[in-house]
């Protein structure tokens, strides 16, 4: 067995983004869905779901996210002014369409940069995992498996996969 410990965290990242069944194409537009670990609620409470668009918004830069500086920053704000005041600089990606249901997320991305969805999806995944531990108590993981995708090659499945990601929360 290969041991790791000799490798950088950036080389680390690239043997993860080489276990994916497909590469995603920069400039094209993917269906993106996740659920939570035994089909288990990733959603318990309103500020789960604030917290995780906070993070739809934050990780689309490819600079780390720091949430307790961030906390400090806008102590006693109204949590919306984080949307007016945080622009990221180098988006990762675009999201077009996304819907956060009590135990699974469904997001339409365009990618903007070579592995921009994986590093975002990272990002977004990691940060709202270490969120919901710490704030419920729980540990190991919280969703089921690394995320899915599905290239969406067409207008028509477009429009299909917006019509779809728009109307999940109403059933």
């Amino acid at each position: 067995m290969a041991s790791f410990l000799h490798l950088q965290r950036r080389d680390l990242c690239k043997i993860c983004l080489m276990y994916r069944e497909k590469t995603l194409a920069t400039g094209e537009v993917y269906h993106v869905y996740n659920r939570g670990a035994h089909k288990a609620a990733i959603f318990l409470e309103s500020s789960d779901y604030a917290r995780l668009q906070q993070l739809l918004f934050l990780a689309n830069d490819s600079c780390p996210i720091n949430m307790r500086d961030l906390r400090a920053k806008y102590r006693g704000c109204d949590p919306n002014s984080i949307f007016q005041e945080e622009v990221p600089d180098r988006s990762l990606v675009e999201v077009l369409a996304y819907a956060l249901m009590p135990n699974h997320i469904h997001i339409i991305l365009r990618q903007k940069t070579e592995n921009g969805i994986a590093i975002y999806m990272r990002k977004v995944a990691t940060a709202y995992s270490m969120y919901f531990n710490t704030k419920y108590n729980h540990s190991g993981t919280i969703f089921q498996g690394p995320y899915k995708s599905r290239h969406v090659d067409t207008g028509d499945y477009l429009r299909w996969v917006l019509a779809y990601v728009a109307a999940n929360p109403i059933d």
